[in-house]
């Protein structure tokens, strides 16, 4: 499994969590964080994360990497990705930012 895949799954996992517990605190009290309304922002980016994992590091590479050069591999992995990729993140977080602002009506 490609290290930008795993990271995208943690994503979308906390963007989830966050948007759940905004959906409920809405349902249970009519009002929620503005924070918790980035939710669907951050799930949206890891779903985006699935589909382009940026630059090829699998999980393996990443065990068997020595410690000091593991945090430039998980960088790389975001840096020197491809322009279309960084593009599909933009977009998707900043889609799914604005429908979670209008989703709980905090616009």
């Amino acid at each position: 499994m490609l290290f930008g895949r795993m990271m995208g799954l943690l994503l979308v996992l906390i963007g989830s969590t966050l948007g759940f517990w905004a959906y409920l605190m809405l349902d249970a009290t009519g009002a929620t964080f503005r924070l918790l309304a980035a939710g669907p922002g951050i799930a949206a980016a890891g779903v985006a994360l699935l589909f382009a994992p940026g630059r090829a590091v699998t999980l393996e590479q990443m065990r068997n990497a020595p410690e000091r050069d593991r945090a430039g591999l998980a960088q790389a992995v975001f840096a020197d990705a491809p322009m279309g990729h960084k593009v599909a993140w933009g977009v998707a977080g900043a889609v799914g930012t604005v429908v979670g602002l209008i989703g709980f009506d905090l616009v």
